[in-house]
């Protein structure tokens, strides 16, 4: 099913890129629009896989989590002001735009959560090596 997903976005990317007029003043929203609601699926996803595993350790432990919640965050917060962004006067563009900055802190902040958890994983991890039994 994901890779069906995927299959067809490349396929819309590809037709859109040689087939629409590029507007030199804006973005292009539509597939802005699309990609973001398929990361949306991919995160949904992977997090329903992750939250149904039989881990034992609690679910702020994994990187991996973090990064998912970064990248939530940011693109739900963002999602509306790029799907609006050529159909909005500048006046309203400039007074919303800020948000996408505070999206791309808190976004950064989360990554950075899942690079000390990481780490921290890590180390522990590195500490317990299997040490044989050298006793002859």
């Amino acid at each position: 099913m994901m890779v069906l997903c995927y299959l067809l976005f490349v396929i819309f990317q590809t037709i859109n890129f040689f087939y629409t007029v590029k507007n030199p003043i804006g973005i292009d929203t539509i597939p802005i629009g699309i990609e973001t609601i398929l990361v949306f699926i991919f995160i949904f996803y992977f997090l329903y896989e992750f939250f149904i595993s039989t881990n034992t350790d609690y679910v702020y432990n994994h990187h991996c989590f973090w990064i998912a919640i970064g990248a939530l965050v940011y693109l739900g917060t963002s999602f509306f002001i790029y799907i609006l962004a050529n159909n909005i006067s500048k006046e309203i563009h400039d007074n919303v735009w800020y948000i996408t900055y505070i999206s791309e802190i808190i976004k950064n902040i989360l990554f950075s959560v899942a690079i000390v958890v990481y780490a921290k994983n890590n180390k522990l991890k590195s500490n317990k090596k299997n040490i044989p039994y050298l006793d002859f």
